[in-house]
């Protein structure tokens, strides 16, 4: 073993002594900076997303990107839960790192990442917006700036609690542009997506605003209520 290699270790050692790693979902003890542990990326490989959803709202078609299937207390479930209600803020650097990974795997150009926001109310309530945090991550993966585009401007009842009809009526004007995006390219994220009505509705505020381009990607996919 070479002096250089020995030292990388050390490092890496030191590295772990100050800042331990552990599984975002199990909570595995994990070598410095790994995310995810083995067995759980197979499980969320096994509940991986193959078809994009579309939606076709004001007479314009919304395709709706996600990764992992959320399920009850499935891999993909617990991350999100762990960012959102725990605040472990590692979590946010694994969602922001696989929604780069998606975004790049579209092939597509991007000028800003921005997201879902949350009323002021309710991020008062949960003190951040866990969306916002894990767009800073995929700003830093793509090396593209992340902007916070959209605004939430009347309150709206919780969508897990509503079917799909509902969600709609709930969400229908609930968000304004609130930055000049004329002509740009815009990633717009999410954590969680049901039926894609928040990311639709988000995006043609975007358009609306002038955005030539807004691709939806959110982490994960839940069953819609019926």
């Amino acid at each position: 073993m070479t002096v250089n290699s020995l030292l990388e270790r050390a490092k890496l050692l030191f590295l772990h002594l100050l800042f331990p790693s552990f599984c975002c979902s199990c909570k595995t003890p994990l070598p410095y900076n790994q995310l995810v542990c083995e067995k759980c990326s197979e499980a969320l490989s096994k509940g991986r997303i193959k078809k994009s959803r579309v939606r076709t709202l004001y007479g314009r078609r919304f395709i709706i990107h996600s990764v992992y299937s959320y399920e009850d207390d499935n891999e993909a479930a617990t991350i999100v839960k762990r960012l959102k209600f725990a605040h472990s803020f590692n979590c946010a650097n694994y969602i922001g790192k696989v929604i780069a990974d998606k975004a790049r795997s579209l092939r597509k150009e991007y000028d800003i990442v921005t997201f879902v926001p949350m009323s002021p109310f309710a991020e008062y309530d949960r003190t951040f917006n866990q969306c916002e945090y894990i767009a800073s991550r995929v700003s830093k993966q793509l090396g593209i700036k992340e902007q916070n585009c959209l605004r939430k401007v009347r309150f709206t009842k919780k969508q897990h609690q509503l079917s799909s009809v509902d969600r709609r009526r709930n969400l229908k004007d609930a968000f304004r542009c609130r930055k000049n995006v004329a002509g740009k390219r815009i990633l717009l994220i999410d954590d969680v997506t049901t039926t894609g009505t928040t990311l639709s509705e988000c995006a043609n505020e975007l358009y609306k605003g002038g955005a030539v381009s807004v691709t939806s990607v959110a982490f994960s996919l839940t069953k819609p209520k019926r």
